[in-house]
């Protein structure tokens, strides 16, 4: 995209030094001529009225400009190529920058990965399609712009170079033939018409008659000389005019050289990078996941997990006594069991009746402990109570009636957050459970007082 110099300009300024145009001796020029009788003109031809010395002069204006044309367009081939070569450098630069950045483009973890006899680490066709992807290919990539910008560099120290210089010379060479031949003739003719001017003051300061066939004799005689320097002028422009041509075919075939060592340096990497695309094409077709998760299962730390016999049901590392006891009891995992033995006083189902709706009776599993604790359970499995009450911290009323048994916990203490009511649980005895309501009686008068017998009317 930069490179935006016309390597072949269509427009020159006109060299310098130029000379003017020469005024030919009938005071006629080719600015003259078309302003002069047109028709007359067109009737005689372009030519008929003008010296030939006039429009070779022409010729030799057209050849320098041509000639200045040329270094311009080799100064631009070469500033092509290096701009060229420049954006190769900085694109190269730009992505191996990239590609060092990525130290792994995409990875996964895996603590140990197995070697193979040699001890290189294996990789996981992923790993390797990635690696290739983002930083092996674009590596490559930069190195195929690198090994551009050293070809072009070449061709543009090379081949740039000796056409640029051989335009030069051209130019200057044509330079100095068309000075050369501008002064020569413009010279002769010159002195040819001085000497007749002299020749015409001479006869007229001597006060004579003016012989004037002598006049014409000697001014015939300079016209035929300057007829014959301007041929020769002529016939030099002509061969002048030749040997340009052929130089020109040379400087075009030396440019096309170049610009075919240009397009080959750059065709002949991108053939060796497309290749290259290629393989990486097909690591990346090759990507196998099975394969992957296979090489990740072989780690040690994995394998051995995965080719270990089937963990046992009891398969943790038991200790202390109380897991020893849950260990041991014939129902395997009754924690309940766990506290040891004389921790608990008593346990079992029991169903507690509703606070509000009164017919609604929920099972839950009672523990009382020798410390005095009672606890009820969701179930024998739960470790969370749904409530608990240290006994010794109230004053237990006890009652049993109907096979339904009464416990009102009477707090001691008083505090500013509570009503001081006592706490009420109704229980009767659960159809599962094999714990009779007489024995919770038992254990609980040890932390409680018989509930007042209901009074008599008369009384009440």
């Amino acid at each position: 995209e930069q490179t935006n110099r016309n390597p072949f300009p269509t427009t020159v300024s006109s060299p310098s030094p130029i000379t003017p145009r020469f005024t030919i001796a009938s005071g006629m020029s080719t600015k003259n001529l078309q302003a002069g009788d047109r028709q007359g003109a067109a009737a005689r031809g372009p030519y008929d009225d003008v010296e030939p010395v006039a429009y070779h002069s022409d010729a030799l204006e057209e050849l320098l400009v041509r000639a200045q044309s040329w270094v311009m367009a080799t100064d631009n081939l070469r500033n092509n190529i290096k701009l060229v070569i420049q954006a190769e450098k900085e694109c190269a630069q730009r992505i191996r920058k990239i590609a060092v950045g990525q130290d792994a483009p995409v990875s996964f973890h895996v603590t140990q990965r197995p070697c193979d006899e040699k001890g290189v680490t294996a990789k996981d066709s992923l790993t390797l399609a990635a690696t290739d992807c983002f930083k092996t290919f674009p590596n490559q990539l930069a190195a195929r712009h690198e090994e551009i910008a050293k070809a072009l560099s070449a061709i543009e120290s090379g081949k740039a170079k000796e056409v640029q210089k051989a335009a030069k010379n051209h130019k200057t060479t044509v330079e100095s033939t068309v000075v050369s031949l501008w002064e020569s003739v413009a010279g002769t003719r010159d002195a040819l018409r001085e000497k007749a001017k002299t020749v015409k003051s001479t006869e007229a300061a001597q006060g004579g008659e003016v012989d004037v066939w002598l006049l014409r004799v000697q001014e015939a005689a300079a016209r035929k000389q300057e007829r014959t320097v301007s041929a020769a002028f002529c016939q030099q422009v002509a061969t002048l005019w030749t040997d340009v041509r052929q130089i020109e075919e040379g400087l075009v075939g030396r440019m096309g050289e170049v610009m075919t060592a240009l397009l080959s340096a750059q065709s002949g990497s991108l053939v060796k990078l497309d290749a290259e695309a290629q393989t990486h094409c097909r690591t990346i077709r090759s990507i196998d996941g099975r394969a992957d998760w296979l090489l990740f299962s072989t780690q040690p730390r994995v394998a051995k997990s995965i080719n270990a016999p089937p963990a046992q049901a009891d398969w943790r590392s038991w200790s202390g006594e109380g897991t020893q006891k849950a260990l041991e009891d014939e129902a395997k995992g009754n924690l309940m069991a766990c506290g040891g033995d004389g921790e608990v006083v008593i346990s079992g189902l029991l169903q507690r009746q509703g606070t509000v709706i009164k017919f609604n009776w929920h099972k839950h599993f009672f523990v009382l402990t020798a410390a005095g604790f009672l606890h009820y359970f969701p179930s024998q499995s739960e470790c969370i109570p749904d409530a608990s009450f240290y006994l010794p911290g109230f004053r237990v009323e006890l009652g049993v009636e109907k096979e339904i048994m009464t416990i009102l916990l009477h707090p001691k203490s008083k505090s500013w957050f509570s009503s001081g009511a006592p706490t009420k649980l109704v229980v009767q005895t659960d159809s599962t459970s094999q714990t009779p309501l007489a024995e919770w009686e038992r254990a609980l008068s040890g932390f409680a007082v018989p509930l007042p017998s209901e009074p008599a009317p008369e009384e009440q």
